[in-house]
């Protein structure tokens, strides 16, 4: 399934809202499943009873969580759970301050969490021909910078926070860089760890559209900047080009200062060429590209660089 090219409010306001309705739709399965299950036979460990009341709603579930227009994970992180527990009784108490002093820690949780179920829309996110591609450990889609996510993701559900949201980096299974907002539905019993909900979204495109837009207004402020300081510079660079030029002029001066002062010309006007692509620069102008001698450019730098020396 493809997504719809939609801004990132959008799609975000529809991840939101895809996510509100399969929350009910969940929680009405959860709670369908422990009121049969509690009905059935005690010494059974069977969820038998679990169709007898309502026979469709496990299917009818099933194809919400396969069709729907956002990325949906059944993961289990009962094994996470069980060893934030045991560092609660061995005294740890901040969490963040603990994965953050201790990322490999954070690392071998993350490797704990393992996926049971996707929907379809996960694997058209991460270019995987089948869920059974995706199933199992979070390594193969996973890249090193999430790892402080992660981290935090733990740290909510040390704490005891019922959901937590953030975006991350990935990858597909063929090596692509994706990012994708993610919300992790944390329940509030053991039990249900072993089938928590998660729900990611791709913002790849409008990732980089967002950083592109923060890179033009930087260069906007540079050039702005930029155009300033060139015109600052030109009028100070036309004073010392008019004075050079006066005094070369009306005073006799011995061949030795009049070279000198034919250097400061031509340095000026190369300076004043400088300022030139400054202002074109400020302005948006396109450079103008044209062919030239390789041999007088090395020339003309090497002697503007050894003026001061």
């Amino acid at each position: 399934m493809k997504n719809r090219k939609r801004p990132l409010s959008k799609k975000l306001n529809f991840f939101y809202f895809i996510n509100f309705l399969f929350d009910i739709s969940y929680t009405m399965y959860i709670i369908i499943y422990k009121s049969n299950f509690m009905d059935a036979d005690k010494n059974s460990k069977t969820d038998s009873g679990l169709n007898l009341r309502y026979p469709n709603y496990y299917d009818k579930y099933r194809v919400i969580f396969k069709s729907a227009g956002i990325g949906l994970w059944e993961e289990d992180y009962s094994g996470v759970k069980e060893e934030i527990d045991k560092l609660k009784e061995k005294g740890v108490s901040n969490f963040n301050e603990y994965f953050t002093q201790y990322p490999e820690e954070s690392a071998r949780l993350s490797s704990l969490i393992k996926v049971i179920d996707v929907n379809d829309e996960v694997i058209a996110m991460h270019h995987a021909k089948s869920k059974k591609e995706l199933l199992g450990s979070l390594d193969k889609i996973a890249v090193p910078e999430a790892l402080p996510v992660f981290a935090k993701a733990l740290t909510a559900i040390a704490e005891g926070k019922d959901r937590f949201e953030h975006e991350v980096a990935g990858k597909t299974l063929d090596n692509k860089r994706i990012y994708t907002f993610l919300k992790l539905n944390i329940p509030k019993y053991n039990g249900h760890f072993k089938n928590m909900i998660v729900s990611t979204i791709d913002i790849t495109e409008q990732k980089y559209l967002r950083e592109q837009l923060i890179q033009n207004q930087k260069f906007e402020s540079l050039g702005f900047l930029a155009g300033g300081i060139a015109h600052d510079f030109n009028n100070i660079l036309t004073s010392i080009l008019g004075n050079a030029s006066l005094i070369d002029m009306t005073a006799e001066l011995p061949e030795e200062v009049h070279n000198l002062l034919l250097e400061i010309e031509k340095a000026v006007s190369r300076a004043k060429s400088l300022t030139y692509q400054l202002l074109s620069f400020s302005r948006g102008n396109k450079p103008i590209k044209k062919l030239t001698s390789i041999k007088k450019l090395i020339e003309e730098n090497v002697s503007f660089a050894l003026q001061g020396s």
